[in-house]
Parts: structure tokens; C-alpha cells; sequence
């Protein structure tokens, strides 16, 4: 049997949640994507999430303004809360329990808050390159300091840092930070998929919002098993954010991978997603 692919738009009062749906015939556990940027929508996660899928059913949602959504729509309410509340409302919808919630580097944010609101509905938490709290960037900021080229750091200082993403120096933007995020890419033959990325989300993200997110001393209150990755050359959310959330959360792992940055699933492929398969199939966990 193969892995059935459906797309599903639901409508939630004055605005919509563009979800994928990867059915993994051999599978009840349903694992829900978080996705990152902030401002990415599923599409760049469709190649890891049809890795997940052979293990587990996979969903994949837009966040609002972005990925398939109107890029307009309802973008001032964009918050780490938006992101929880859409994914609730979606997990209901789809009568889900026992959920694995996988949070990846801004998705983890959504990821603890969910998983703090409402711990009946997760059963295992997989944290990818991410932080509990805005004091990451202050850690970020040195790193870059010390292994940024002087176009890197002017990039950050100028347009990142103070929120000024456009759709005019978007693909610039990623494509010169590009060797920053991957630790074995070279910029000169770097790719970088910006499909159903919004520039909002983030901005208002390092504008103002994200200095009000912190849940350190909440973590204490996870109590389902939980699953730590990093990458020891990650500049943006440093390894030292995954051992806050170790140290914090009891029942929990933490796989720091030697040779990658923030891009774990291009830097080492192989050991992101054998490491992922453990966590899933562990029934231990």
C-alpha cells in the first residue's frame, strides 16, 4: 500500500487553513507539522514530510498570509498564539488525538505553546532547531559576529533584525544568508525555495512580537515524551537554546548533530530522518 497525498482548504470564519493530509497506510499515529520561517507556509517541508510519512500519517497546514493563503488576509493577528489556535481548530476538525506535534525552528515556539495549552492532545513533542524563548537572538547576534561574512552582517543589521523583508529583496535576502542557515551548502550553487513565503509574519515577527515569547519556566510542565534535535554550526537558534529545553523538560532526548547548521534534513540527511524514525516508532518514547 502507498501513501495517499490529499489536499484540503477549511474554512474558519473570516479566514482559511490550506492543509496536506499524507495518509501512511501502515500507521495510526498522526504527526502535525509546525512550520518555520516565520512566514513559510507547508511546501518546503512537502520532501521531509513524505520521508515522515513513511512511518506516520503527516499534517502539513499554512499558517495565516502564508503559503497558499491570501497573503493579505488577517496578517496583522499573525502571533506564535495564531499559529496554535489555527492548528487546534485544525486538529479538532480532523477529530485527532494522541498527536506527534513536530515543531521546526519557528514552528518549535507554536510547538511548546501548543503542547503547554493543551498537553491531552499530544502524545510525543519533536523539536527541530528551535528556542524557548526571544533570547536566542542575543545569542544569534554573537555568533554571527564571529563566523558572518561582512555582507551577512549587514544583511542581518540592515533588513532581518529590524524587520524589512520585501518582496523586492526577498530572494537576495535568503540567497546571501543561504551558507549561514546550511553548513555544508556552497552559496555559488545555493538554492533557496521561497515558494509561499511571506515577508509580514516575519517582520512583524522581529519587530515587536517575538520579544514577548518566553516559556522557560514553564517547561517543566511537559510531561510527554520529547525529542531534541540540533545542529552544533546553527547560528540562528545555537545548540545552547536545545539544551535550555533539555535541561527543562524531563522526559526528554537530545541529538545535537556534529556536521550541520539550522538545515539538519540538508546538512545530514540520513541521520535527521533515522533519528526522527527512532522517536517515531520507539514505544518507549
Amino acid at each position: 500500500m502507498t501513501t495517499s497525498d490529499r489536499r484540503i482548504c477549511y474554512a474558519f470564519d473570516d479566514y482559511h487553513i490550506h492543509t496536506r493530509y499524507l495518509n501512511c497506510p501502515r500507521s495510526n499515529i498522526t504527526m502535525v507539522l509546525f512550520p518555520g520561517g516565520p512566514g513559510f507556509g507547508y511546501d518546503i517541508y512537502l520532501p521531509m514530510a513524505k520521508e515522515f510519512a513513511k512511518h506516520c500519517n503527516v499534517v502539513l497546514f499554512d499558517p495565516r498570509g502564508c503559503g497558499h493563503n491570501d497573503f493579505t488576509e488577517v496578517n496583522h493577528t499573525f502571533s506564535v498564539e495564531s499559529y496554535v489556535i489555527e492548528a487546534y481548530l485544525l486538529i479538532k476538525r480532523l477529530e485527532l488525538s494522541n498527536i506527534i506535534l513536530h515543531g521546526v525552528s519557528f514552528g518549535t515556539c507554536a510547538a511548546l505553546r501548543f503542547t503547554l495549552d493543551y498537553p491531552e492532545l499530544v502524545s510525543k513533542l519533536l523539536l527541530s532547531t528551535g528556542s524557548p524563548s526571544y533570547r536566542f537572538i542575543n545569542v544569534a547576534k554573537k555568533v554571527l559576529a564571529r563566523v558572518g561574512t561582512p555582507e551577512q552582517i549587514k544583511i542581518c543589521n540592515e533588513i532581518l533584525w529590524p524587520g524589512k523583508v520585501t518582496q523586492a529583496n526577498v530572494k537576495s535576502f535568503f540567497h546571501e544568508l543561504s551558507t549561514l542557515y546550511s553548513y555544508t551548502l556552497d552559496r555559488r550553487s545555493a538554492y533557496v525555495d521561497i515558494s509561499g513565503f511571506n515577508p509580514a509574519p516575519l517582520n512583524r515577527t522581529f519587530r515587536n512580537y517575538l520579544f514577548q515569547f518566553d516559556v522557560i519556566r514553564e517547561l517543566p510542565q511537559i510531561n510527554c515524551p520529547t525529542q531534541i534535535l540540533a545542529g552544533r554550526h546553527d547560528w540562528i537558534t545555537p545548540p545552547c537554546q536545545a539544551m535550555i529545553m533539555h535541561q527543562q523538560i524531563k522526559d526528554s532526548r537530545l541529538t545535537v548533530f556534529e556536521n550541520a547548521g539550522h538545515s539538519l534534513s540538508k546538512d545530514v540527511p540520513e541521520e535527521y530522518f533515522e533519528q526522527i524514525r527512532k522517536f517515531l516508532t520507539d514505544s518507549t518514547s
